[in-house]
């Protein structure tokens, strides 16, 4: 009976323990769910498997062409400023135009995310296009530092572009939402 008693505090502590141990991974990986790290590590995932459903939950594509956008209008609203005339109003009909463009332009925006994830770059002929997406791809594979802004984080690439990471409303987990100095280059 005494031998009985003896081995069950052992018992009861090993489960204890692996219990917490469990608990333990489940909380991290909940945690790192929440990153943006992990975020790219999921970008990488769509890059490499060819998957634009995975690859597009992690890129904003309305948010980036809403900044894109806000940033071209506002450059062009400078440049009627200083037209004078003729020129003014043309820049001005100009700007009308390209706003009836809009919703075209922002599917053609979330067409050419999704190619990234959807193409294998092997099939590709046209130099341009598989240098972007090479390009793309490349980007991922480094090792990545990002940094932290406010409610914001960012991974700085070497020729000044900012790819900016917001956690995703009611979600758990980060996407990039914008993109800056994309559009000097």
């Amino acid at each position: 009976m005494f031998k009985k008693i003896n081995k069950q505090p052992k018992t009861i502590f090993i489960a204890v323990g692996i219990i917490v141990l469990f608990g333990l991974i489940g909380g991290g990986y909940y945690w790192w769910t929440g990153t943006p790290e992990h975020s790219i590590v999921q970008i990488r995932k769509a890059i490499k498997t060819h998957n634009p459903e995975l690859g597009l939950k992690y890129i904003d594509t309305d948010a980036i062409f809403e900044n894109f956008w806000t940033e071209m209008k506002s450059d062009l609203m400078d440049e009627t400023l200083e037209a004078e005339g003729l020129e003014g109003l043309g820049m001005m009909l100009g700007l009308q135009l390209a706003e009836s463009m809009k919703p075209a332009l922002k599917e053609q925006i979330k067409q050419g995310a999704e190619s990234w994830f959807s193409i294998p770059i092997e099939t590709l002929e046209e130099p341009i296009a598989k240098e972007s997406i090479v390009g793309l791809g490349t980007v991922w594979q480094k090792d990545l530092k990002i940094k932290k802004q406010g409610n914001s984080t960012y991974i700085e690439l070497p020729n000044n572009v900012k790819i900016v990471f917001t956690k995703k409303a009611g979600k758990r987990y980060w996407v990039i939402s914008k993109i800056e100095g994309f559009s000097e280059d």
